[in-house]
């Protein structure tokens, strides 16, 4: 599955609006990638990012629809505004442009007002070069509207990763499908469709000491101990008060007892 795949299918799920894909070419997800106690917006948010790339709400059509990647919108004329201020921006540091190594030419900021109103990625020339909308800010005050605008070059839209925050701790229940070496593959019990494409860690709490791996059905649980899905790892089997699964852990106590005692 791509991620312009998982775009579409969220979008499908919820009835929205439309999206344009602007983040270059599409491609396959190669680790897992989970929605957890996260809104469809701060999932989509977090997509974008694995291309750097910002998500980006479009007002003109008075539906939820937006685009993924800064959208490129129409050329303005430099007389229609009045350039109050530009420079470099401390955002060159904060947005992570330095760490990805982008020139501060990037960073390039320049803010104008004008009683136009611009879009996002609307763009003027300055100094023979484009810069894009990336902000807006419009206020009504006396009967009329003043807008200020905020143009930059490319790294003033460039997205730093973003990681789920939500993820960091949290145990998933699932089904165990398949296994292959000392990895299984799990169904997880959140997901919307029957799919377990996957090979996490099986590393149970018991330290897998014989090298059993689980029965292909068991239930079993998806530890997350950090922000991103492929440090995850199977680490046991989940007890659901089932005469089955207790008479499990009994044995793997008394196997456990016998090596101590050597």
């Amino acid at each position: 599955m791509t991620y312009k795949q998982v775009v579409s299918f969220v979008m499908q799920q919820e009835k929205a609006g439309n999206f344009l894909w602007m983040l270059g070419e599409d491609r396959a997800i190669e680790t897992p990638l989970l929605q957890y106690q996260e809104t469809d917006w701060e999932f989509l948010k977090r997509i974008s990012s694995h291309f750097n790339g910002k998500l980006i709400a479009d007002l003109k059509t008075g539906k939820p629809d937006f685009f993924l990647g800064m959208c490129y919108g129409k050329r303005r004329e430099a007389e229609e505004c009045e350039i109050v201020g530009l420079g470099i921006p401390s955002a060159y540091f904060e947005k992570g442009c330095y760490r990805a190594g982008l020139p501060r030419s990037q960073s390039f900021c320049l803010e104008v007002r004008t009683k136009r109103n611009w879009q996002m990625g609307d763009s003027i020339l300055y100094k023979g070069k484009s810069y894009q909308v990336f902000e807006r800010k419009i206020v009504y005050e006396s009967g009329e509207l003043f807008c200020t605008y905020y143009l930059g070059a490319r790294g003033m839209y460039y997205q730093e990763r973003i990681y789920a925050a939500n993820l960091a701790g949290a145990r998933l229940e699932g089904t165990i499908r398949k296994c292959e070496g000392e990895s299984v593959y799990l169904q997880l019990d959140i997901d919307a469709e029957e799919r377990a494409e996957y090979p996490w860690d099986w590393i149970p709490e018991t330290n897998n000491l014989s090298y059993c791996m689980p029965e292909i059905g068991t239930k079993a649980v998806l530890y997350l101990p950090t922000r991103e899905e492929k440090d995850g790892q199977v680490i046991l089997s989940a007890i659901h008060n089932e005469k089955k699964n207790i008479m499990k852990i009994r044995k793997i106590e008394n196997f456990l007892q016998r090596i101590r005692r050597g």
